[in-house]
């Protein structure tokens, strides 16, 4: 009785351990499973990438090297059990494609695992949905040919006979028609494109261009009529390296027409212009041997008494070709005479001449004719003048000179013969309803202190204003003022009438207020002039005052003594009578007293 139950219990012990036991192991096999797959599954994306990787890599590497990779895939595949096993769910036939040179098969994707087209079956394999079974379809890899071989490609690809086929189209228009109408027939429209093998993409035009640039330009037929910037983008032409130029495709008629001579000197000014700022020619070929042409050249060229257009034409000739400069090879077969052309030969092959090389006296010339400081003043007349008759005027925009924007030196050079041209204002119209323009409108300030002549022909007391504009200028930093001389004359017809008034007096107030300005500028000029209708009594203390030092330069100003022997302020009598009879003479200045009445 008593050992019936223990042993009840302990057969349920024992049970009960052996179900725990089972249950840590089946939780441990339940580990251990997720473990290898979660570690399977990252071989696999590592294997799917490394074979995706070494398949493109195949694809693009040529035959024997491919073998080569090939077997030593397989001999990692054969050494590695884990990478053969996990290999047998890629496509067993996609390194033989590699090898046979049909690129890469496509790769696993894990978001389309579950599609129709993936069986998960152990010698299962990928099929193409649109397999490719022409060769002809397959894309040609043009990069993968010989350096040699797409050099040829770009020669073939890139050439200008287009433009002599145009040129040659345009002659076979001429020689259809008759003489007298030739001078009516329009020029064909030009269709300028780029070469498509050019857009394919940036290696390939890298490549391409430098081909394209060795290329000749061959002019067969001339230029005729149509202009050279039309045929060819200028950028292109001042990279080519040969340029030839001939009449061989006219050679054959009898009298070819004009347009072919004169069309050549047409093509050669345009090319002058369009290459004299910088070229890369290395080569240039001038071929006009025609029997007619030849014939003519000898009879218009000699004979001096013969007018011909056929002389200007040659004249503008030598002048565009003698504009180019630094070809290594020039070549000239044209009627001339051989001084002519050794000295046309002689200057395309010479360096260009800079302008620093030019003598002083010459480039002292060219400064005279590049800038002009009296445009701003022409300015200001044509604008008082479209404000007289009720009409805007038109304010333009200031601009430097291009000839102070080059260098230093040019600056300093130019500086000192253009602003040695004297700055003259004048034939201003009288201003109507009060209307004031502002010198800053046409010109700048600057220019008031570096001029060193300026005259003012004034007629109108309102345009006196522009006397506090020009003193507000020269009076600040006055060692840096270049001003040498100032005339002004001023001559108002309304001087009569007001001197012939009871109670009016000449100068009045209005021109008075205005010319008391020109006595700060003491010390700024040399000679001062000032001539017209207003009088010496009121003009001589003025030019006195310009001619003395500055204030800042004189030990003590001048004082004024009244009748009573006090001591007044300069401005306390400029009110009074005595200072309307003498105006601006108040004391000499080496006296220090003036008594007054």
């Amino acid at each position: 009785m008593c050992i019936a139950p223990q042993t009840h219990t302990s057969i349920d012990n024992s049970t009960t351990a052996t179900h725990s036991q089972l249950r840590f192991q089946k939780r441990d096999s339940i580990h251990q499973h997720q473990q290898w797959t979660a570690w399977l599954l990252i071989m696999s994306i590592l294997i799917s990438t490394l074979e995706k990787d070494v398949l493109f890599f195949l694809s693009s590497t040529p035959s024997l090297c491919r073998r080569r990779c090939f077997f030593f895939f397989l001999l990692l595949l054969h050494y590695t059990p884990l990478v053969r096993v996990l290999a047998l769910y890629r496509p067993c036939f996609a390194i033989p494609r590699c090898l046979a040179g049909q690129g890469p098969f496509i790769a696993m994707s894990f978001t389309k695992c579950c599609s129709s087209e993936f069986d998960t079956g152990f010698g299962s394999s990928l099929t193409l949905s649109n397999p490719i079974t022409d060769p002809v379809d397959v894309p040609f890899r043009f990069r993968d040919l010989p350096k040699e071989l797409r050099f040829m490609v770009y020669e073939y690809a890139l050439s200008f006979d287009s433009i002599d086929k145009y040129c040659k189209d345009y002659l076979e228009l001429l020689c259809a028609t008759t003489p007298n109408t030739r001078e009516s027939v329009p020029a064909p429209d030009v269709k300028k494109v780029c070469p498509s093998i050019l857009l394919i993409s940036k290696e390939i035009t890298e490549e391409a261009l430098p081909i394209l640039y060795k290329t000749p330009l061959n002019l067969s037929f001339g230029i005729l009529k149509a202009h050279f910037q039309d045929l060819i983008a200028p950028e292109l032409l001042r990279k080519l390296r040969c340029i030839n130029i001939s009449d061989t495709g006219v050679r054959h008629l009898s009298h070819p027409p004009h347009h072919c001579f004169s069309g050549l000197c047409y093509a050669f000014v345009e090319l002058a212009v369009m290459l004299r700022s910088g070229h890369s020619l290395k080569s240039l070929t001038l071929d006009y041997a025609s029997s007619y042409l030849s014939i003519h050249l000898k009879e218009c060229l000699n004979d001096d008494r013969r007018e011909c257009g056929i002389k200007s034409w040659n004249r503008n000739l030598l002048r565009s070709l003698k504009e180019l400069h630094n070809i290594e090879k020039v070549s000239v077969a044209i009627e001339l005479s051989e001084e002519v052309k050794q000295d046309l030969v002689s200057s395309m092959k010479s360096p260009a001449c800079s302008f620093l090389s030019l003598p002083l006296h010459v480039r002292q010339k060219i400064y005279g004719y590049a800038a002009d400081p009296n445009d701003g003043a022409h300015a200001l007349q044509r604008a008082t003048k479209d404000l007289a008759f009720n009409e805007d005027p038109d304010f333009q925009e200031k601009t430097t000179p291009t000839i102070f924007l080059l260098n230093k030196q040019i600056n300093e050079e130019a500086s000192e013969v253009i602003y040695n041209k004297p700055f003259v204002i004048k034939d201003l119209y009288p201003m109507v309803n009060m209307t004031f323009l502002k010198l800053d409108d046409f010109f700048s300030r600057y220019v008031f202190k570096k001029v060193q002549h300026l005259e003012l022909h004034l007629t109108d007391h309102n345009h006196l204003s522009m006397l506090y504009t020009i003193t507000s200028v020269l009076k600040r930093r006055r060692k840096n003022n270049l001003l040498k001389s100032l005339t002004l004359h001023f001559s108002e017809p309304r001087s009569k009438r007001l001197i012939l008034a009871v109670n009016e007096y000449y100068p009045d107030n209005a021109v008075y207020v205005c010319m008391r300005s020109l006595n700060y500028l003491r010390g700024c000029v040399d000679k001062v002039s000032i001539t017209g209708s207003m009088p010496e009594c009121f003009t001589a203390p003025i030019i006195h005052n310009m001619g003395l030092q500055s204030l800042n330069e004189m030990p003590m100003p001048v004082k004024v003594l009244n009748e009573h022997g006090r001591e007044v302020d300069v401005h306390a009598v400029q009110g009074t009578v005595f200072y309307r009879r003498y105006r601006g003479v108040l004391a000499d200045p080496m006296d220090q007293y003036m008594v007054i009445d």
